[in-house]
């Protein structure tokens, strides 16, 4: 993702925003319109997370952890770039683009029996189970179509993390964990 569809996205929410959806409420009001409250990324006794809203930025005095929303969303599921970028995708919006391409992880599953096996050799092998846990196979190819023939634009799958930015599928030969 280039850095000026980085800087939108950020911009699109919020830090404030989002955390304030995610439960965190401020306990006192700084100077220059920062705000200082309990750190959600970890056990914190006394308030040491400040955000300054005007620019969308966090630090804790606590854990020493500090940045984006972007970094928050990593810090927070402890989760790599790519990751953090698809549940902040997600939680604004793009969940039925998310939802659908685990339907189709699972369909794909269903037809490759050497992914089954292995599941069965890894300890897995109840049919309720898999159904449950909703686990899916990437086989590397077709997903792309399956969901561009859903209506999802290129733009959102590349957004989303479940192609490359050539277009190829981003799992190829996994076995999938929707989360």
């Amino acid at each position: 993702m280039s850095g000026p569809a980085l800087d939108e996205l950020k911009q699109q929410i919020p830090l404030l925003d989002y955390l304030q959806a995610h439960d965190w409420q401020p306990t006192r009001h700084l100077s220059r319109g920062r705000l200082m409250g309990l750190c959600p990324l970890h056990c914190d006794h006394k308030p040491s997370f400040v955000v300054d809203p005007s620019k969308s930025l966090f630090y804790c005095y606590g854990c020493g952890r500090g940045g984006d929303v972007i970094r928050f969303v990593q810090d927070y599921y402890q989760v790599q770039f790519l990751p953090a970028l698809t549940l902040f995708y997600q939680w604004r919006g793009l969940a039925p683009l998310v939802h659908e391409a685990a339907g189709f992880y699972r369909m794909q599953l269903e037809r490759h029996g050497e992914a089954v096996e292995y599941l069965h050799q890894r300890g897995v092998r109840s049919p309720e189970l898999i159904e449950h846990m909703q686990i899916g196979y990437a086989p590397g190819g077709g997903l792309r179509s399956w969901l561009m023939q859903l209506g999802h634009p290129l733009q959102a799958l590349r957004q989303a993390g479940l192609v490359t930015a050539v277009g190829y599928d981003a799992y190829i030969h996994r076995i999938v964990f929707p989360l």
